[in-house]
């Protein structure tokens, strides 16, 4: 399939509905801009795993994902890494280690202190990250193989191609010539692009809406990048120097340092470390940014869109995926099949509760599209909405764009 990534850009829909998350006051308080904090995210989902509460499954994630970055560094040090894959799913109660050949030393002394916090398992990786990386690179120049990306155990290459279409003779050679194992599947599904909270002023907060031409968006996290904040969003929401106002119609900035493959760009306008918080017509409750950590598979994870507001209960699937053409994306699905994002929410926020929750969030990645065939009822103001979406993670673009995560 070529996924058509249903890029989540609002033509100014109308119609309520409501969120399944609400904020509920914790400390009573108001920060220096005059909005709420202190506030503790309820999330409505069931809590997965056999947790007593959504509190204490993000306490377990925190420490698996605090493990393997402590380990992937350790891993990193040498020139080529054994290392395949990790999964950091809390309800499994441990971190899988999947490892390609014998563990280095001073990466088993890393695991060994890990140990003391979280239970860490190594499996057998028949291919390191490297190679599956590699290859996937080659692969993806095939338009027509749609969704080329690692298998979360590291045993190989997961490839989709459009149900019922034939590949051509090249798609086909290169399949068949892949250095590594390739698991080969069709499917139906497309990508779709996600074109108030909705009347933000500077300096702007994560989830706010973005006014683009005739399309609306969402504002994802605040960096530093080349000596002043910007605001991270999606490059589709629209072209390099477009003119961006809020949703009151003020001016914000221009849209620059557009990356179409990585579906990454900032507004340079000035921002602050809060997101937005709560529904999609939210006007008070805000959250400061903690930090901003990898997306590992099996993460459990919120969205916060200025058309569908907050939305939880949401897991990664897969991860340094090239789907629609665009790389490296991280695929996520809502489980019980509720609203993930919709129109509207492209560019917005992704991000994980710490755990004691401090009212804080953890920045995970910014919204990119929905995936067609996996719709779901809306929210807020949202039209076409989705359970399966797509977003870029937010480490890697930091590192990318060479800027920094603005805390608050």
């Amino acid at each position: 399939m070529r996924h058509r990534l249903i890029r989540i850009v609002a033509i100014m829909a109308l119609g309520v509905a409501t969120t399944g998350a609400t904020a509920l006051p914790a400390v009573a308080g108001q920060d220096s801009a005059g909005a709420a904090s202190g506030f503790v995210l309820a999330i409505s989902e069931p809590v997965p795993g056999g947790f007593a509460s959504w509190g204490e499954l993000f306490e377990v994630q925190g420490r698996m994902n605090a493990a393997a970055a402590a380990i992937a560094a350790a891993a990193n040090s040498s020139a080529h890494s054994g290392l395949g894959s990790f999964i950091a799913a809390p309800e499994n109660r441990e971190l899988l280690v999947y490892w390609h050949g014998n563990v280095p030393s001073n990466v088993e002394a890393v695991i060994n202190q890990m140990r003391t916090k979280i239970p860490v398992k190594i499996l057998p990786a028949r291919f390191t990250q490297e190679q599956l990386l590699r290859e996937a690179a080659i692969l993806s120049r095939h338009r027509e193989l749609i969704e080329v990306g690692p298998l979360p155990d590291a045993s190989g290459l997961q490839v989709k191609t459009r149900r019922g279409a034939d590949l051509p003779s090249q798609a086909q050679s290169a399949l068949d010539n892949a250095k590594v194992a390739t698991v080969h599947t069709q499917d139906a599904t497309t990508l779709v692009q996600l074109v108030s909270r909705q009347d933000d002023q500077s300096p702007y907060y994560a989830g706010g809406t973005l006014l683009i031409g005739s399309g609306a968006c969402t504002n994802s996290f605040t960096v530093n990048h080349g000596g002043r904040t910007k605001l991270l969003t999606a490059a589709h929401c629209g072209s390099s120097g477009a003119s961006v106002y809020d949703g009151g119609n003020d001016y914000m900035g221009t849209l620059g340092n557009r990356n179409t493959t990585r579906d990454i760009a900032l507004v340079d306008a000035r921002g602050t470390g809060r997101m937005w918080d709560g529904p999609w017509n939210e006007s008070s409750v805000t959250k400061g940014v903690q930090s901003a950590t990898f997306s590992a598979v099996g993460n459990w994870l919120c969205t916060s869109g200025a058309a569908s507001g907050v939305r939880c209960g949401i897991q990664v699937k897969s991860n340094n995926q090239t789907i629609g053409g665009q790389s490296p994306m991280v695929i996520a699905e809502q489980t019980g099949h509720l609203n993930a994002a919709g129109q509207g929410d492209s560019g917005g926020p992704v991000f994980e509760i710490p755990a004691p929750d401090n009212g804080r969030v953890i920045a995970k990645g910014i919204i990119s599209a929905g995936v067609v065939g996996y719709s779901a009822s809306c929210t807020g103001i949202a039209y076409s909405c989705y359970y399966r979406i797509v977003y870029a993670d937010v480490t890697q673009t930091v590192s990318y764009l060479g800027a920094t995560i603005v805390t608050g």
